[in-house]
């Protein structure tokens, strides 16, 4: 029993984690409508028996010399079957229970080595003497056991692939009858002896070895006094005639009975099985049984083996309890019906639809996704583009969390304040409306700096750290202001291009550099700031040191023209100031450059 129900436990724990079904989805494929079901087996297997029995001779009056062999019991065979109807729960419908019927037919073979015994008995004059019975063979009976069980079980079912599953049962035997036929051809020798009482009566020799004034009805005497007699004539003769109870190899005239176990036993069932899909409806299982049954019986405290010619008692007779253990091979057919009304005919029954008239999904009660976003178009304020539940199925592109719906800017992450638009330099000026999207600035200057404050953007002075009129270009007017002008108009700035990952200046920025050094050379008290700059490409340490290097290259390249050390003024700002997009390969180029600024004393 322990072992069944620790089979029990392993069972259901394991059936913890299980696959989904369903009508459309990869992952529940394998869904079928139907919630009620037949299943017939038909079983095959061995059977094991445990017996329990009470000593055969307590039932001898006054029993001495007794000697009888241990009860054994061969392994047997078991063949049947059962039927059982029952309901799968749920719209996966993996778990279900079931009731039925369940008819098992079983042999095997009990008996005993030897069987003696001696005691006190009454004879047909009721005389009072010593009964003696000794089996001729070793006492055999061959049992026919039927076995009838109502089965109240627990189900599990699930597919693996379109054909192929899987199927257990687990749970309890409720027996209702249990009726075991026996065959035997058991043959004893009946002797007697009897002891002459004071009265000139008969009574009983409770020795352990026969008085030598008995008289005796045995073998040995017989042949003791008649060694050439014809000692079965004599026998026949006590028996039929003279009506003592002794016979010789006397067989039993009932060798084929029925002995009955107490109904109302708890059994257990335990029955995996691999499935096979015939059609819709119709599956084969085919699998193993065990089943686990322990019948008691009241012990029959008047019936002995036998005690007179022909008469004989069922070794089960003995028999408290049976523990039995039968296991084997299962085929069986399982038919699935019970189709509830689908209107929509996606699997799933319209009382569990909510949306019974538009195909749908099992997860999502039968309403349907169109987009494959995991959100049903039920509750899908984008049932057609791909969304997040964040906000309702609808997309945020970005992903700067707000939606496209709402997003100005959907391919740029952006502010909440700008409707999704950024603004990089974070001078509260969104880049689509900032001319100088990378340098914080003013509104007035449609984002762009005013360094010096004299109200000249920064693009547009030619001075941008000194205050000056915009007639002198932004620049202060004092005693060199035509030197300056002169170097101010003469320097356009431009951008030094590089190779990417390089520091090598690009031949095509040679002309204006030469342009620059005749420009200094002019305007002695005009300095020049080199800026660095570089793309995103690389971890920042590296790109510091290459903006670095590009700003040396460029002050390397004016100092072998000509220009004091002095005069020039190096600043690597990395990738921080980007003046296009890092996203695109053409706006990584323009980010790769050297900036060449004026600056004054």
């Amino acid at each position: 029993m322990k072992k069944a129900f620790l089979l029990l436990v392993i069972v259901f724990s394991f059936l913890g984690a299980n696959a989904q079904d369903t009508f459309k989805v990869p992952t529940y494929k394998y869904y079928t409508p139907y919630h009620c079901f037949i299943d017939f087996n038909f079983k095959g297997g061995l059977l094991n028996q445990e017996l329990s029995y009470t000593d055969l001779s307590k039932n001898y009056l006054n029993s001495i010399n007794t000697s009888i062999g241990k009860l054994n019991v061969k392994q047997g065979v078991s063949l049947g079957g059962d039927i059982q109807i029952g309901y799968f729960f749920g719209e996966k419908k993996h778990f279900g229970i079931g009731i039925g019927f369940l008819y098992m037919q079983q042999s095997n073979e009990i008996g005993i080595d030897y069987f003696h015994t001696e005691y006190q008995s009454n004879d047909a004059r009721g005389a009072i003497f010593r009964q003696i019975i000794t089996a001729n063979n070793p006492i055999k009976e061959s049992i026919t056991t039927t076995n009838i069980n109502i089965p109240l079980v627990f189900k599990y079912k699930t597919q693996f692939t379109k054909k192929v599953g899987f199927t257990v049962d687990a749970g309890i035997l409720y027996n209702v009858q249990i009726e075991n036929a026996y065959t035997t051809n058991a043959t004893f020798n009946y002797e007697a002896a009897y002891l002459r009482s004071s009265d000139n009566g008969w009574v009983y020799d409770p020795g352990a070895t026969l008085d030598k004034n008995d008289w005796l009805i045995t073998q040995s005497n017989y042949t003791a006094k008649n060694p050439t007699g014809n000692m079965s004539h004599y026998f026949d003769s006590m028996q039929n005639i003279e009506h003592y109870n002794v016979a010789l190899k006397q067989g039993v005239t009932n060798k084929t009975a029925a002995v009955k176990y107490t109904i109302g036993s708890i059994g257990y069932l335990l029955q995996p099985a691999i499935t096979y899909r015939l059609s819709e409806r119709w599956y084969l299982n085919m699998g193993f049984y065990y089943i686990y049954q322990n019948f008691k019986k009241p012990v029959n405290t008047i019936a002995v083996l036998t005690d007179k010619p022909g008469n004989y008692s069922s070794l089960l007779n003995s028999v408290t309890n049976s523990v039995n253990q039968t296991y084997g091979v299962n085929l069986g057919v399982r038919f699935l019906f019970g189709k509830a009304k689908d209107s929509d005919h996606d699997g799933i029954p319209d009382k569990k639809d909510r949306c019974p008239f538009d195909s749908g999904l099992i997860q999502f009660l039968g309403c349907p996704d169109h987009d494959h976003d995991g959100i049903p178009d039920c509750d899908d304020s984008c049932p057609n583009t791909w969304g997040i539940a964040k906000f309702h199925g609808c997309p945020d592109t970005d992903g700067d969390g707000i939606r496209d719906l709402d997003d100005s800017c959907p391919l740029t992450p952006g502010l909440l304040q700008f409707h999704g638009c950024p603004d990089t330099d974070g001078d509260g000026i969104p880049d689509r409306a900032d001319s100088c999207p990378t340098e914080p600035g003013l509104l007035q200057f449609h984002g762009c700096p005013d360094t010096d404050g004299d109200g000249i953007p920064d693009k547009e002075d030619a001075c941008p750290t000194k205050p000056g009129p915009l007639s002198n270009h932004g620049c202060p007017i004092d005693t060199v202001a035509k030197k300056k002008r002169r170097a101010l108009q003469d320097f356009q700035p431009q951008l030094i291009h590089f190779e990417f990952g390089k520091t090598i200046i690009k031949k095509t920025s040679f002309g204006y550099l030469d342009s620059l050094v005749e420009v200094l050379n002019d305007n002695p008290e005009v300095d020049i700031i080199v800026e660095g700059h570089c793309d995103t490409i690389g971890s920042a340490k590296v790109n510091n040191k290459i903006s670095n290097s590009r700003a040396d290259a460029v002050k390397k390249y004016l100092l072998n023209k000509g220009i004091e050390p002095a005069r020039l003024v190096t600043i690597g700002y990395g990738y921080k100031k980007p003046i296009a997009s890092n996203r695109t390969k053409a706006g990584r180029a323009k980010n790769r450059r050297a900036v060449l600024k004026v600056k004054f004393d």
